[in-house]
């Protein structure tokens, strides 16, 4: 899947898109790319490489203490959330957009070179980035048509098993609601 500098590319992709479909603000836009290609530098450095869970949080520090706006740096400590089965979720739309470009970007390419979630095995955590996006999205009262969005963004990762990963979502979907979808 490439490089760091590459995956944050990726996500500015997907940010642009999504900042589109949420009709955020020319300048929200641009703080938004800022943010995206901030959000994996703080993994070079000595803390995080030291102490991984201080990813993302690092960033915050290090993008706080560099002057960036408030936006950016928020974004930067909320973009791997939600980060377990109670976690917090991002305060606002702006953060949520990070996440959810991060969290789409993992899905597609993860999904794109075939490292699909088998059984009780899910080492890179896909099941808990979905059900992160159908939190945000409910949290949020986002309105997000995942096919399309998949559809639209899958030029980006050769072979996507599309069909797949929209029936991957709705998996979470129907786990996070309790129902059986066979009703």
């Amino acid at each position: 899947l490439g490089s760091m500098y590459e995956k944050c590319e990726r996500e500015a992709k997907i940010a642009s898109y999504l900042a589109d479909v949420f009709a955020l603000k020319e300048k929200e836009k641009e703080f938004l790319q800022k943010a995206v290609m901030l959000s994996k530098a703080d993994l070079m450095s000595e803390m995080v490489y030291e102490f991984t869970e201080l990813q993302g949080l690092m960033g915050y520090y290090y993008a706080k203490i560099a002057g960036e706006n408030e936006l950016v740096y928020t974004a930067l400590k909320e973009q791997y959330l939600p980060d377990g089965e109670d976690s917090e979720l991002p305060s606002n739309v702006f953060s949520s957009i990070v996440a959810l470009a991060n969290k789409l970007d993992s899905l597609m390419g993860l999904f794109s070179v075939g490292k699909i979630p088998t059984g009780s095995k899910d080492p890179f955590a896909l099941r808990r980035a979905a059900a992160g996006i159908v939190k945000i999205a409910m949290e949020h009262k986002l309105s997000i048509d995942l096919s399309k969005i998949i559809d639209e963004l899958s030029v980006e990762y050769k072979n996507l098993d599309k069909k797949s990963l929209v029936e991957f979502f709705n998996e979470r979907l129907f786990k996070i609601f309790e129902v059986n979808p066979t009703v």
